[in-house]
């Protein structure tokens, strides 16, 4: 089974990075790979453009950059691995995403707006439609002992779903217990139930048994689904949620949807939802 032998990071000077970071180091030792942590921050929402502006604001980017660097080393030595430590102060989300696409892992915190860190807002979006990787972004709340030992798949047999659980293998392989939900629009089951189970013989000839499990949403109406068809989406990922609290899981595996119109950034419903709220780790994949 495939393993993920080159993890990233992406880490600012907030306290919570550390969490994140951990987290990620817990992913690199159990998976015997490397880990490298991107510190990876906006200099300044501003131009500088006077000089002495601009000195003013690389000094501070230095400065903070050193916080964050002494608090990697501390993380590797309490997590028993070496951390690379890399720092760029060019775009955070372009230095990202070209970082990301040379590991098998990206690991990243949830954007929250009392973040000191200045981690940029879009950053989760760029990284996610962008990077050609899986991400596993870490809650900006709460504390996670586990990731990955009971996880829920959302499935609905797309192309972004299936490459989200083609890219969880490796996690899914040691997980132990695992359970894939798809929902649908009703009635008997038929194309539903066989996609299901063509995904439990995939898992299956990877040695992953897995439960399988269906849900029938609210069904909206036409009307709803032509004037707010993300507010669905969102509902779903409602369902999700509360399913995921019912199982105990401590991790969600699931397709983030998506596309890039020039520099604008548009998000699915589902997708959007749990990048905003979500409780526990998500692996997303596009």
């Amino acid at each position: 089974m495939a393993a993920f032998k080159k993890v990233l990071a992406l880490v600012n000077d907030s306290e919570r990075s550390r969490d994140t970071l951990g987290l990620a180091a817990r992913v690199a030792r159990e998976h015997g790979g490397g880990l490298t942590a991107l510190y990876c921050v906006e200099q300044s929402r501003h131009a500088p453009y006077l000089d002495r502006s601009m000195t003013n604001t690389l000094v501070a980017f230095e400065r903070r950059s050193a916080i964050a660097e002494e608090m990697v080393a501390d993380v590797a030595e309490s997590a028993g691995i070496p951390i690379k430590f890399i720092s760029d102060d060019g775009d955070p989300a372009t230095i990202a995403v070209r970082a990301a696409r040379l590991h098998d892992l990206v690991v990243a915190g949830q954007w929250n707006a009392e973040d000191t860190g200045s981690t940029p807002a879009d950053l989760s979006y760029r990284l996610l439609m962008g990077a050609g990787r899986p991400v596993l972004f870490v809650p900006h709340s709460g504390e996670f002992e586990s990731c990955g030992t009971r996880v829920l798949v959302s499935w609905n047999a797309n192309r972004e779903s299936a490459r989200a659980v083609s890219d969880a293998l490796p996690i899914l392989a040691r997980a132990s217990f695992v359970e894939a939900i798809q929902f649908s629009n009703g009635g008997g089951g038929g194309e539903d139930d066989e996609r299901l189970g063509g995904l439990s013989d995939y898992l299956a000839a990877h040695g992953i048994s897995a439960a399988t499990t269906r849900q029938v949403p609210p069904h909206p109406s036409i009307s709803e689904r032509i004037l707010s068809p993300t507010n669905v989406d969102a509902s779903f990922a409602e369902m999700l949620l509360s399913h995921a609290a019912d199982l105990g899981a401590d991790l969600v595996v699931m397709g983030g949807y998506g596309h890039s119109r020039g520099f604008e950034l548009i998000l699915g419903g589902m997708t959007r939802t749990f990048l905003a709220s979500m409780p526990i780790p998500v692996l997303m994949s596009h």
